[in-house]
């Protein structure tokens, strides 16, 4: 695809960079001219200096045979106008990128009315993000697909755990219940399991069902997954709030540390209850006042990284149960200390770059299948895709244990309407259906090549 990008900080710069490594035909546009010739030599695209708002830099961009302008500066009016001078010249399709809560509810409008295809809100889908890790407290991470019909959930086999030296075959029958181990981290290596992989100590396992099955499936391995009550937040990020106000609908606790009075003062009128405390996140001794190691989870969400690992490394030390520390900045949370299963970090870099290559891949429709969604698990290791299978698929109606399918894939699950399968041998893929694959080793681009040449 040609696309179009339009900022080149640090949002703007991942998805360059994460789009270009994707294969894809990418300009760029800055009114900064270093920074326009910083990402020509670093990425090899071309480069535009100007006003992404303006005609003159638009047209000499290329718009009017562009697939795709993402707007990414750092003001989400100027990404909106830009969007909408872009539509204006001929782009296919656009996309804006805000940071706010004031144009999460507008999208209906910006779609039908200014023709806006979408809005990435990084700062929303981490918060989501997390918001569902909360929700199945062993998990380490946890990432929807199929509409949040399915879930895929991180976890760590601990000691003492009861799946520990059985087939996966063996644990499926035991538990009754709609889960499938579809990918193992051990020692480095990403493995996607067959029914004789037989589970150890240490492993990284990715679990994808139904949320209500993947809760009782860790209840009855014997991984503790109580739900969770408090929470404890420290930063007042546009992060914190969203996550805040999804954690109040569920009726649970939440306490919201913020140093900055104007800020708590904004937070205290989008939020009904969420206790937030004007204070120094750094005061150790309010920390323990206000309930730190007693609390289910601690969540270190300001927008600075620093700040957020030097608290998550307190909350560790305090004893905190469960700690959540939100980066920036993907590459530094190899920084952290190993702390444990009962840590999890959240990227917004990641999850922008994840949800980029989603609807970019979603655009790039194959004749065969479109690409519903994508992301890296394993530290990159494994690759989730999700595709329709369209009229024509040569395969449909024939049982997977007829198929010669490619070896390191493995389908994780199969949305038929508004039912989820989690397939075996005697299971089909018919037109319509949203196959969900996972694999390792080379992409998987269409619904094709899950079959072996």
């Amino acid at each position: 695809m040609k696309i179009i990008i339009a900022g080149l900080g640090r949002t703007g710069s991942t998805l360059v960079r994460v789009l270009k490594e994707d294969g894809h035909a990418v300009t760029v546009i800055d009114t900064d001219r270093a920074a326009v010739s910083a990402a020509e030599r670093s990425f090899g695209v071309s480069g535009v200096v100007g006003h992404a708002a303006m005609y003159d830099t638009l047209t000499a961009a290329g718009a009017f045979r562009s697939d795709l302008f993402i707007a990414a500066s750092g003001s989400d009016e100027l990404n909106i106008l830009s969007c909408l001078s872009a539509k204006h010249v001929g782009v296919g399709h656009a996309a804006a990128v805000t940071h706010s809560s004031d144009f999460l509810g507008e999208m209906p409008y910006f779609s039908t009315i200014c023709g806006i295809d979408m809005i990435f809100n990084p700062e929303y889908e981490t918060a989501h993000e997390i918001f569902r890790a909360a929700r199945i407290p062993a998990a380490v991470n946890v990432q929807s697909f199929a509409g949040g019909r399915a879930e895929l959930a991180r976890v760590g086999v601990c000691e003492g755990a009861e799946i520990i030296g059985k087939t996966l075959a063996a644990i499926r029958i035991s538990s009754k219940l709609s889960v499938l181990v579809c990918a193992v981290k051990r020692d480095g290596r990403v493995i996607i399991p067959d029914g004789r992989f037989v589970i150890e100590k240490g492993d990284d396992i990715y679990i994808t069902g139904p949320h209500e099955d993947i809760f009782e499936f860790l209840k009855i391995i014997g991984m503790p997954n109580n739900k969770i009550k408090s929470v404890m937040i420290t930063g007042g990020s546009n992060t914190a709030m969203f996550l805040a106000s999804a954690l109040e609908k569920t009726g649970v606790s939440v306490k919201l540390i913020e140093k900055d009075a104007q800020r708590c003062k904004f937070l205290e009128s989008m939020l009904g209850k969420t206790r937030i405390i004007n204070a120094d996140p750094f005061d150790g001794s309010l920390l323990t006042k206000q309930g730190l190691a007693g609390a289910d989870s601690v969540m270190a969400l300001s927008d600075r990284d620093e700040d957020n690992v030097i608290l998550a490394m307190y909350a560790k030390e305090s004893g905190a149960k469960k700690i959540v520390t939100k980066l920036s900045k993907g590459p530094l949370s190899a920084m952290l200390p190993n702390m444990g299963y009962s840590s999890a970090v959240f990227s917004e870099e990641k999850t922008l770059s994840r949800i980029a290559l989603s609807y970019v891949r979603a655009l790039s429709e194959t004749l065969s299948s479109a690409v519903g969604t994508v992301c890296k698990i394993a530290d990159g290791g494994a690759e989730i895709v999700e595709f329709i299978a369209k009229p024509g698929f040569a395969h449909a109606g024939v049982p997977l244990m007829k198929l010669n399918l490619r070896r390191g894939l493995l389908l994780a699950g199969i949305v038929r309407g508004r039912e989820v399968l989690y397939p075996n041998g005697m299971t089909s893929v018919l037109e319509g259906d949203r196959v969900i694959i996972v694999s390792s080793g080379e992409s998987v681009r269409s619904l094709d090549d899950i079959i072996e040449k």
